[in-house]
């Protein structure tokens, strides 16, 4: 077998768009509030003004601990015909989201105006592009254990495309405008 086809590995780092956004501003601002009401609580309510030096390490220690879970990277990897969704935070640590057998989706095709009435009628979907803008979107569709059709966003590569049409060729929509 073709190396290139029997495993694929790509990683995006999430934008700071939707959740991702939110998160961010509160994880910022719940800084900032740390910072204040320490800084107000050693000055005004205690008096001992020399525990302001601890403030930075604390405010160190609050960011080192939280925002991982805001610098979030989607990764797929397929191998032996099986794709595996994971999220890593903070180059960190990692967790396994989904996994799913090639052979058993439905439709693998480009987010496009073509195929939009196919996705968006999916009754779950997972997420794990990048950014909702991305051009080289791509979705697929399967049944889940309760019978309903769910849909999972990711962005394709052309590598991708060529396993998904290995593996399931009947189900695969090529495209000839990604970027890798």
């Amino acid at each position: 077998m073709n190396e290139s086809i029997n495993h694929v590995e790509y990683v995006v780092e999430q934008k700071p768009e939707g959740k991702n956004l939110l998160l961010r501003i509160l994880l910022i601002t719940g800084y900032v509030l740390f910072a204040v009401a320490y800084f107000l609580f050693f000055t005004t309510v205690l008096k001992i003004v020399m525990l302001i030096s601890l403030l930075p390490l604390f405010i160190w220690m609050l960011v080192f601990f939280t925002w991982r879970f805001a610098a979030v990277e989607h990764e797929y990897q397929i191998v032996s015909g099986t794709i595996t969704f994971s999220d890593i935070y903070g180059n960190r640590s990692r967790r396994k989201k989904f996994e799913y057998k090639i052979k058993d989706m439905l439709t693998i095709a480009p987010m496009d105006h073509t195929h939009e009435s196919d996705y968006t009628r999916a009754t779950l979907t997972h997420d794990f592009r990048g950014s909702t803008k991305s051009p080289d979107s791509y979705y697929f569709t399967y049944k889940n254990d309760a019978g309903k059709t769910c849909a999972v966003y990711f962005e394709a590569t052309s590598r991708t495309l060529k396993s998904f049409r290995y593996y399931n060729s009947t189900a695969t929509v090529m495209s000839t405008t990604l970027r890798y």
